[in-house]
């Protein structure tokens, strides 16, 4: 899957912090691995059971920028936190059966 964001920042207000965040769902076929995006308003788990094949996966990324020590030049760092989420349902739908998290948080620096 491609994961495309594009955004435009104005520090002339001297802003603290802008964040964008970004949440995609898709499902991942376990016999294949195709992964196909996912329409999270008519979510069903009768789809990501055992039996259907399928697992249910939520990532999410997140950008935002920092100001150190309360300075009122433009931010001084960023900081991408990335997290995603798989879950496999049991076969009546009721519980989740299988999940694994993981998540990654990373500073840059930016350079003068």
């Amino acid at each position: 899957m491609d994961f495309s964001h594009s955004f435009t920042t104005d520090y002339s207000g001297g802003s603290a912090s802008t964040q964008l965040s970004s949440q995609d769902n898709f499902s991942i076929n376990k016999s294949t691995g195709a992964t196909a995006q996912y329409d999270n308003n008519s979510f069903d788990p009768n789809d990501f059971t055992s039996a259907a094949g399928e697992y249910y996966s939520d990532s999410e990324t997140s950008f935002f920028n920092v100001q150190m020590n309360g300075s009122s030049n433009p931010s001084t760092g960023s900081v991408a936190t990335i997290a995603l989420q798989v879950t496999d349902y049991n076969d009546a739908a009721t519980d989740t059966e299988n999940t694994i998290d993981g998540q990654r948080t990373g500073i840059m620096p930016t350079r003068n």
